[in-house]
């Protein structure tokens, strides 16, 4: 990946024109210059930055007298360096406040994800919880190097909750543009060390993709148009299986460095070895159904055949 993202070039670009429009409007806007500049340089924005860059759009779309100067000075405050390591929060009145929290929820929230499914984890199972992700953090660096080097270019903070079914399904895990960098992950599931570790490249790959393809559609099939999906037991998208596909290709590249891994203990490489397969099934059911069905853009080819070759060479030096 290189030193300034897509979606970092693309997010200095439209904070200008933010400049420009609120400074039209009579705004002191400054400072998302200078956060614009931070991440020419290299430098990274937090989720909540993100998430106050989509309020400031949406009102100066839609309501002009809404009042942005906070958002627009949020944003300035809100930088950090690509070296600052993952930020890890608890969903709780603790570690978020009971508007912080409602935030969070706020960006994480869509059609398969409501607000009742993201519950508060209680105080005692905060530290085991923290445990867990710095364990599962810490086998992505020690393991898997191609893996952590995706990671965290991209992952600066994780979001901890509880997950609650809603119509026989709960969720693993889940990203969003609107939060980038963020991922939520349901702790209320029980993983080993290294499906927990997957679980997190699972997650950071769907914002990956965000960055990689930020300028665009990728998939210009209609939405209307639904398929077997291979991570989901419902119908979806043909866009949705191409971030399932496009996950399933780093969660097992991810799975064959740790198999590969020379000091890998041999449970842990036993344990990838047999995930693996799963895996390269369920690449292999979602990439059939977009090659026969899926009408790419460029880039959307270029990223699918990039990761059609990832798998397949893996496959050959695990099998």
């Amino acid at each position: 990946m290189n030193t300034v993202s897509p979606i970092s070039l693309r997010m200095a670009e439209s904070l200008r024109e933010v400049h420009r429009v609120a400074q039209a409007r009579g705004l002191e806007a400054d400072g998302v210059v200078r956060a614009a500049e931070h991440l020419g340089s290299g430098g990274q924005l937090t989720p909540d930055a993100y998430a106050d860059y989509f309020e400031v759009i949406r009102a100066l779309q839609t309501d002009p007298n809404t009042q942005i100067n906070g958002f627009l000075r949020n944003i300035e405050t809100q930088t950090r360096k690509a070296s600052d390591g993952v930020a890890l929060r608890v969903l709780s009145m603790e570690d978020c406040g009971r508007v912080g929290a409602r935030k969070i929820r706020a960006h994480f929230a869509s059609e398969s994800l409501t607000f009742g499914q993201m519950r508060f984890v209680p105080p005692s199972a905060h530290p085991r919880i923290r445990r867990n992700l710095k364990q599962g953090i810490a086998t992505i660096k020690a393991y898997a190097p191609n893996a952590w080097a995706d990671f965290s270019a991209i992952t600066t903070e994780i979001v901890a909750a509880y997950g609650a079914p809603r119509n026989r399904m709960t969720f693993d895990g889940c990203s969003s543009l609107e939060r980038f960098g963020s991922i939520l992950i349901n702790m209320r599931r029980d993983r080993s060390p290294l499906i927990m570790a997957e679980t997190l490249v699972h997650e950071s790959a769907h914002s990956l993709l965000f960055a990689l393809s930020c300028n665009d559609h990728r998939v210009l099939n209609p939405a209307s148009e639904l398929y077997e999906s291979p991570l989901r037991i419902d119908p979806r998208p043909l866009d949705g299986i191409y971030h399932a596909v496009f996950v399933l290709a780093r969660m097992h590249g991810f799975l064959a460095e740790v198999a590969l891994h020379p000091k890998s203990t041999s449970a842990m490489k036993a344990e990838a070895r047999k995930t693996l397969k799963t895996r390269y099934e369920n690449f292999m059911d979602g990439y059939t159904v977009l090659k026969d069905n899926a009408l790419l853009t460029d880039i959307g080819q270029d990223l699918l055949d990039d990761a059609f070759e990832r798998v397949t060479s893996a496959h050959a030096a695990t099998t």
